[in-house]
């Protein structure tokens, strides 16, 4: 026998909420508050200014009606005041309230007339856009064909690498770089062990990173509280809405034709990588693109989905997507969709000059390690027998050989 689940709205049964709803009430109940706070404290600097205007009694006297009069005063050029913009006190509190994220979507929602460009953006072409491009799944050349290449090593033959699932724990095979740097304090190395393999962690940016600078592109460091590690989603994305990655390991190319960016692909000149942060204090998400098949964007430029073919490091552990869609918050469909983003961009991942390390430090120092310089020890006494000294190096082979 078979059960129906009842619709949304039948009498008696709860409803799922709806997230976007319930983020617009509490905005809008942080905004009344936030103005109502900023009117008041307006209202008292009035009121005590005036007292001081007038002379005795202050500037509507001691009659029997000045105290009503003044009240009325100091309210009404409360309010205008308030309403004019006020002290910046409102914006304050509702960006402490909200969060940056949502504070900046409230702020494109009361300014969006402001905002709107005066004419529709239009994406741009980068190159020449090839027409008859190999089909999805074909091995390629060049940049990606390299991350093909590295991702066929790191996957193995199942096509599923579960220890860069949450659950998974890392080790020094996985997250290979021998970077480090000597400081006051002692070696600060590659952030493995004295993080504990990153166990119960999302990993979906190492993985990322990892795949990148095996393949012998450049990715970014940062100081840990003991020793290097790679930077996250969050910190890549805030970079990206500013236009420019510190440490300049990647160019933001969001505002680029689907077909602009996948020709490059095809091409082999060009390699990208997808960066996105979330809302409501979720976690942000990285992945790796091997083919672009869409990319929509708003009246501003921003990221609304991209669908793609490529590499994450998921839940359950790090695989191979085809047709993979992102959607920024309020987009919802797609296939195999993840959804909620609050801002998505597309870097393009760039190659060291001749000789210098892939690690892009973006911090200047880093505290020192513990566990990890005992393995930098273990590494250089036993140096002839360790894997990290070859194939656990960028790939150092032919651009033109995945």
């Amino acid at each position: 026998m078979t059960v129906g689940l009842p619709g949304a709205g039948v009498p008696g049964i709860p409803t799922q909420p709806d997230p976007a709803a319930e983020a617009e009430r509490r905005q809008e109940r942080v905004e009344s508050a936030a103005g109502q706070f900023e009117g008041l404290l307006i209202q008292q600097l009035v009121s005590v200014m005036r007292s001081t205007v007038g002379g005795e009694g202050g500037m509507f006297g001691s009659g029997a009606g000045s105290e009503m009069y003044a009240h009325m005063f100091d309210q009404s050029f409360a309010d205008s005041l308030t309403a004019a913009g006020g002290m910046g006190m409102r914006s304050t509190i509702e960006r402490s309230m909200l969060g940056p994220a949502a504070y900046q979507r409230m702020m494109e929602q009361r300014n969006d007339t402001a905002l709107r460009p005066l004419t529709p953006f239009e994406p741009r072409t980068v190159g020449e856009v090839i027409e008859a491009r190999p089909p999805a799944g074909s091995v390629l050349s060049g940049m990606t064909g390299r991350l093909q290449g590295i991702a066929r090593q790191m996957l193995g033959s199942d096509g599923v690498a579960t220890q860069w699932g949450r659950a998974g724990r890392l080790t020094e095979a996985d997250l290979a770089s021998d970077f480090a740097t000597e400081g006051p304090d002692g070696v600060a190395a590659f952030n493995v062990r004295d993080a504990a393999g990153f166990e119960d962690n999302y990993k979906c940016n190492l993985f990322a990173f990892e795949m990148a600078r095996r393949a012998g592109f450049e990715v970014p460091l940062v100081g840990r509280t003991r020793g290097w590690g790679y930077m996250g989603p969050d910190g890549v994305t805030a970079d990206a809405n500013a236009g420019q990655l510190r440490g300049e390991w990647g160019e933001v190319v969001t505002g680029e034709t689907a077909e602009s960016l996948d020709s490059a692909i095809v091409r082999g000149d060009r390699a990208f990588m997808l960066t996105g942060s979330s809302v409501d204090g979720r976690s942000g998400h990285m992945g790796v693109v091997e083919r672009v098949h869409e990319v929509d964007y708003d009246e501003q430029g921003r990221v609304q989905r991209v669908v793609f073919d490529g590499w994450e490091g998921r839940s359950r552990g790090a695989m191979h997507l085809t047709r993979r869609t992102w959607n920024r918050y309020g987009n919802p469909g797609g296939e195999d969709a993840r959804g909620g983003f609050d801002s998505i961009h597309i870097i393009a991942l760039r190659r060291p000059q001749d000789g210098a390390r892939p690690e892009r430090p973006i911090h200047e120092n880093a505290n020192a390690s513990v566990h990890d310089a005992a393995r930098m020890g273990e590494s250089e006494e036993n140096r002839s027998f360790s894997s990290s000294s070859t194939s656990d190096r960028p790939n150092e082979s032919s651009e033109t050989h995945p």
